[in-house]
């Protein structure tokens, strides 16, 4: 996502697996520039703000304005990024799990399911039984060629070392 320098001084006093903010001069990877353009502050918005229900009601409060003093965007920015407080919840209804729904956002390749997935508590490092080889996220975005998918993964904490329960690599 790209942000304003007050909201950006937040972020970098967030905890590392919630926020990274970097500068595109200094250390913006490939990879990052990437991912910013698959997923963008529009689609990142539409999942870490969906129960924020229509752009008039973010007008009028619910979201987060330039006027707003620093202790104001503070607050609503770990509502929003450390308690996830606006995401919509996850339909567990069908009986899939949320480990199981996010090793099948990254078959498809669908980062903004992803997203939305570890929004909602999705482990990226979960050995999810009765896919292939039961693998881990990490390695279905690999197998997947879903580079940014890995990558994002990989920013969100998921163990590049892990092995695969059955066959162990």
């Amino acid at each position: 996502m790209i942000l304003c320098s007050t909201c950006a001084s937040v972020h970098r006093g967030l905890p590392q697996q919630t926020s990274q903010i970097k500068s595109f001069s200094e250390k913006a990877s490939v990879a990052d520039l990437l991912l910013l353009k698959a997923l963008g502050n529009t689609a990142a918005n539409n999942v870490l703000e969906g129960t924020i229900i229509t752009s008039v009601e973010r007008l009028r409060g619910s979201k987060i304005r330039d006027n707003y003093d620093l202790q104001a965007k503070s607050q609503f920015i770990e509502a929003k990024y450390v308690k996830k407080q606006f995401a919509e919840d996850f339909d567990t209804s069908s009986g899939t799990t949320v480990d199981a729904a996010l090793m099948t956002a990254i078959a498809n390749s669908d980062i903004s399911s992803v997203l939305s997935l570890l929004a909602n508590g999705a482990d990226v490092n979960a050995h999810c039984p009765g896919v292939v080889e039961e693998d881990t996220p990490l390695h279905q975005a690999i197998v997947s060629n879903f580079i940014i998918g890995a990558h994002f993964l990989i920013i969100n904490g998921a163990n590049v070392n892990a092995n695969n329960d059955k066959v162990g690599h």
